[in-house]
């Protein structure tokens, strides 16, 4: 039952493959394969044979190649279905040696599952385990469906050699394999399968569960086909656990599925074992009855396979209620079919060995191109690997050229660096050797006069010593932040600020200096502002651009402060009517590497250092520091902040 099943199995997928063609055959080539199987179907053999050769040599001479193997691969199929096996082995070889040629690996592929079935059902295990082997690396992570079946064919031969174990390994990663794909088809049918391999080792218990599955998936997907061998396989299940009473259910409800289905092979197999249900309980006339049904089958369907298994259980049931003279008539009956069927086969194997040679000469030619195409494939490799190796060799070559450029800039970036620091630490000992002598000389000398002084001239030098007190200490604060700039140690804590409010408090800082000057100073606020910055930076930034206006602004001068908004950010605006800077210089004022300083309008000294704090701290807070100036009119110094 399971190996007949298997074939149904098989040769269903040939004609749902033949049925999806869409190759249109030429009437010539129809009408030579019409003849080759008319010829079959009479007799004629080698008849027949001529009409096969000259369609396939008609399919070779009036067909583009590339359409050849579909062409061939759908006779052989219909040759399969027929049972014409030496031709459909013919056809199947045919396929393969053009599917070689013309790279069509799935019409290969299929070929070798249609040569693996053939082989197992003449009985050549050894060559049908080869064919599915070969199918199933070609279909391997390429179709999934195929190479679950070409699998499940190799676990028939697996089978037939009593080697379940393996067979029952395959079948469960075909299963596993079928789930990831979710083909239900496909699983309920490993399922079955599955279960089939327990029965025929007996353990049923095992086996039941996995029937009932598969039905259960056939019932959701509504594979009435399925469901009909999956009812017969729970019935004979049943039967041979001694649950007749579910035997008879599963096997009525199995056979009211294939007779909708008309699936009547499948009958055959119902009726004689129901034969064996009522022989078992004692039902004389039912066993008789449905013996007699699957006989009549099996003449009308020439299914002769199955006669010896009806004839030997009659001979059983005769026996069992010992009637010895029909149990005898029946067993010679099974004998003489027996006989009979080895004959046939014994013709069968004759005619195959008349064209075995012409196989084995096809097979000799198909290997000879795998041959060729492995040899044609290993020159291509060692042409890639040849090409590839050149191309590694240049590419090294590049990048050991890039390699010493880059090296070469690394190492006179580094020089350059190196004489930035040094030009860096003789300004830093510049400025406290010189700007800081200055101020501290002067608080020194204050310090010793008021030694000498008395009270009240005291109070005064104490007055005039926190200007350059002031002065002294402010240097100090930027030499700090400087140093921390270089070292990338500042902090930014950014937070919501109000900067209207910063703005006036760092005006307020410089009230002394504005008046000192006369100086107006205009402030343009629309409204309140509020930015996401570092409190502190932004307080530096404001105190050195307001303190550098008012150094370079003539006396009587004007310095105006606007503040507006641009997309996403505010804008300070600190534009005054001073000196000017001539265009060098501001390139100076924008390089990080330089220390830039000139004396105010009133000989102020600065640092140089303030605006290159101003430069880092508006870059730390995400904003754009710009400078623009006309000597001799002023300069308008600008920076951005993100909006709050």
């Amino acid at each position: 039952m399971f190996r007949r099943l298997f074939l149904f199995f098989i040769l269903n997928g040939a004609l749902i493959f033949q049925a999806q063609s869409q190759i249109s055959d030429s009437d010539g080539i129809f009408m030579l394969f019409e003849k080759a199987t008319s010829y079959k179907e009479s007799g004629k053999a080698d008849s027949a044979k001529i009409f096969l050769n000259s369609a396939i040599d008609l399919v070779n001479s009036s067909v583009e190649l590339e359409r050849q193997p579909k062409i061939l691969l759908e006779k052989a199929k219909e040759f399969e279905i027929k049972g014409y096996y030496s031709f459909a082995l013919i056809l199947y070889l045919e396929t393969i040696s053009h599917s070689i040629r013309t790279n069509q690996e799935r019409e290969r592929g299929l070929s070798l599952l249609g040569l693996s079935n053939i082989n197992f059902r003449i009985g050549n295990y050894e060559h049908a385990l080869e064919n599915s082997m070969d199918a199933i690396e070609i279909f391997n992570n390429k179709d999934t469906s195929n190479y679950i079946k070409a699998n499940m064919l190799m676990s028939q031969v697996y089978i037939i050699i009593e080697q379940y174990d393996e067979a029952l390994s395959i079948y469960k990663r075909m299963l596993e394999i079928a789930r990831e794909k979710n083909d239900s088809v496909l699983i309920a049918d490993n399922l079955d399968h599955i279960g089939a391999v327990f029965s025929l080792k007996k353990q049923y218990g095992l086996a039941l569960p996995f029937h009932e599955q598969a039905l259960k998936i056939n019932k959701e997907i509504k594979n009435n086909l399925n469901q009909s061998i999956n009812c017969a396989n729970i019935g004979e299940v049943y039967l041979r656990l001694k649950d007749y009473e579910k035997a008879e259910r599963n096997l009525n409800e199995g056979l009211k599925l294939a007779e909708e289905a008309d699936f009547r092979s499948l009958e055959i197999f119902i009726y004689y074992t129901m034969g064996e249900l009522y022989s078992l309980t004692n039902q004389n006339k039912k066993a008789i009855d449905s013996f007699n049904l699957s006989l009549e089958l099996i003449d009308e369907l020439s299914e002769l396979y199955e006669k010896p298994k009806v004839y030997l259980l009659l001979s059983e049931h005769y026996e069992r209620y010992q009637d010895f003279e029909h149990a005898i008539h029946f067993y010679k009956k099974y004998s003489v079919v027996y006989d009979s069927l080895n004959v046939q086969n014994a013709k069968f194997r004759t005619e195959e060995l008349k064209v075995s040679f012409e196989i084995n000469k096809r097979e000799q030619e198909v290997k000879s191109l795998e041959l060729e195409k492995q040899l044609q494939q290993r020159e291509l490799r060692i042409s890639k690997d040849t090409i590839k190796f050149q191309y590694i060799t240049i590419i090294l070559i590049i990048v050991g050229f890039v390699l010493s450029v880059l090296f070469t800039l690394y190492f006179y970036r580094s020089q350059r660096r190196l004489r930035n620091a040094n030009h860096t630490k003789d300004i830093l000992f510049s400025i406290i050797g010189h700007d800081l002598k200055g101020p501290v000389g002067n608080i020194k000398k204050l310090i010793e006069i008021a030694g000498e002084s008395g009270i009240e001239e005291q109070k005064k030098i104490l007055k005039m010593m926190k200007r350059p007190a002031d002065a002294s200490y402010s240097l100090l604060n930027e030499l700090l932040d400087w140093s921390r700039s270089i070292n990338n140690n500042i902090t930014y804590s950014p937070e919501l600020i109000d900067l209207n409010n910063i703005l006036q408090k760092a005006l307020d800082m410089f009230d002394a200096q504005i008046n000192e000057k006369s100086i107006s100073v205009k402030i343009n606020l629309s409204r309140e502002y509020v930015v996401f910055a570092d409190t502190m930076q932004v307080q530096t930034i404001l105190r050195n651009l307001i303190s550098n206006a008012i150094k370079f602004t003539h006396y009587e001068g004007s310095i105006e402060i606007e503040v507006l908004e641009e997309h996403n950010m505010v804008k300070t605006i600190i534009k005054d009517t001073g000196v000017g800077i001539e265009p060098d210089n501001i390139k100076k004022i924008l390089d990080k590497n330089t220390i830039f300083s000139t004396y105010g309008t009133n000989k102020e000294k600065g640092s140089g250092l303030g605006t290159l704090l101003c430069i880092e701290f508006v870059k730390i807070n995400g904003g754009v520091f710009d400078v623009k100036s006309t000597v001799g009119v002023g300069s308008t110094f600008s920076f951005t902040l993100p909006k709050g």
